[in-house]
């Protein structure tokens, strides 16, 4: 189930799991049969729907300064989830096609521009990145609780501390939260566990659309909820107590993920 996932992460679609399936993809060798294209060539879902949907605004004669339809209404006149179309309108926000502003919802800005050729390549969704992470860290916890070393809580103590500190001086940066699961994942003495799960935060550290969303959150709230949050994964992983570590890295990845959904305008 987590190399499905992890598969579908990369491509974007779940036809070319199966596709792969019948092709006899191999996971555990190095390069992919050649029945399927690069990833690159797979255009995600969120991609997709960005297009739908601009496509749509241009049909209803929407010009700048318009307000969109909630996203619920979005969601059932595509025919896809709430999180898709919230993922979409990230991608249209970071375009400079639409605007969205909190409490309110989101507006035109100009329909002539184009998605960004590094969103559509290479960037998964927000809400697919959490999805994965849910599948991998909770596992990468519970192995770090029996397999870490002094030093390597140590590192985690001091990433918690940057964590105060970065929120203090504005939230400006995600560095200390990033070491954190980073450090978790070496931890865990799983090289295979370790590469995917800084994959993903390479992404989301490179990427447009998670720091566009977060934009949509308290931060306040979140990143300080997240402090105390990584404080217990830490006590857990400290005391080797490892069904706990995992329980608490998966408490924190599902409040992480209801943040991500309270972003969606009903």
């Amino acid at each position: 189930m987590i190399l499905d996932a992890l598969y579908l992460l990369l491509t974007g679609t779940a036809g070319n799991l199966i596709i792969s399936r019948r092709k006899g993809y191999n996971f555990m060798t190095a390069k992919p049969e050649s029945s399927l294209r690069d990833t690159e060539t797979h255009e995600r879902l969120y991609v997709r729907v960005s297009h739908d949907i601009k496509r749509y605004l241009l049909a209803q004669n929407l010009v700048e300064g318009d307000r969109l339809p909630s996203e619920t209404e979005l969601s059932k006149e595509l025919g896809v989830s709430r999180a898709t179309i919230r993922e979409a309108i990230v991608a249209l926000e970071v375009s400079g096609i639409l605007a969205v502003k909190r409490n309110f919802g989101a507006v035109v800005l100009n329909l002539s521009e184009e998605l960004p050729p590094q969103v559509i390549s290479s960037e998964a969704g927000p809400f697919e990145q959490i999805q994965v992470r849910m599948l991998l860290e909770p596992e990468a916890a519970r192995l770090a609780a029996l397999n870490r070393t002094t030093r390597q809580c140590d590192g985690m103590e001091q990433a918690i501390e940057m964590m105060v500190g970065e929120n203090q001086a504005g939230f400006t940066s995600e560095e200390g939260d990033m070491q954190f699961h980073l450090i978790i994942a070496k931890a865990s003495k799983n090289s295979l566990l370790q590469s995917h799960i800084e994959s993903l935060w390479e992404m989301r550290d490179k990427g447009k659309l998670w720091p566009q969303l977060q934009r949509s959150v308290d931060l306040n709230v979140t990143r300080t909820r997240a402090v105390f949050q990584h404080m217990r994964i830490l006590e857990a992983v400290r005391a080797q107590n490892a069904e706990r570590a995992r329980q608490m890295m998966k408490e924190h990845l599902l409040s992480v993920q209801a943040e991500l959904e309270s972003t969606i305008n009903e």
